[in-house]
């Protein structure tokens, strides 16, 4: 059941708000706002607006020159470029090179699928390892799990790169 109000405010000469409310320009914060992906850098690293470079949280994607390095900034290239995403972040804002660490998504067109979570996409499909020693542990153990069933599948990295894989992420299945 719905309330009913009534209004008695009738707009006159004084109080017309039309052009105070065009001319406002309505604050939305970065994690809300849907940014362009100007340019993949590699396979963990992207460029939007204003040439802001996005480190992805969690994400150990190869180095140039080494193995599977192509592939992954392919497979980053292929899903972000030109796309709109959108960030999340988590405990740490930055890196030591002042990119900004953000958890990246798709922004889907259709509201009732789901946006595409960039970095465990990466990881799932073995175009790169977890990053070990992070203080961003919100979706850590999704992390882990992805890359615990790329290894198991034995797909990307896993099966063709001799990665020397730091304590984290040597531990058992």
């Amino acid at each position: 059941f719905g309330i009913l109000a009534i209004d008695n405010f009738t707009p006159d000469e004084t109080t017309d708000f039309s052009e105070t409310l065009n001319s406002k320009e309505e604050i939305v914060s970065f994690e809300d706002a849907l940014h362009l992906v100007a340019e993949v850098i590699d396979g963990d690293t992207i460029v939007i607006e204003k040439d802001i470079e996005i480190r992805l949280i969690g994400v150990d994607a190869p180095e140039q020159g080494e193995c599977f390095y192509q592939e992954a900034k392919d497979a980053l290239t292929g899903l972000v470029q030109g796309e709109y995403v959108i960030f999340e972040k988590d405990f740490e804002a930055t890196d030591n090179f002042g990119r900004l660490l953000r958890y990246v998504s798709l922004a889907e067109e259709n509201p009732f699928l789901d946006n595409t979570f960039v970095n465990k996409y990466l990881i799932e499909k073995g175009y790169a390892g977890l990053m070990p020693k992070t203080q961003n542990m919100k979706y850590r153990g999704f992390l882990q799990s992805a890359r615990n069933d790329a290894r198991l599948k034995n797909i990307g990295i896993w099966s063709v790169c001799k990665r020397k894989q730091q304590s984290e992420n040597t531990h058992p299945l």
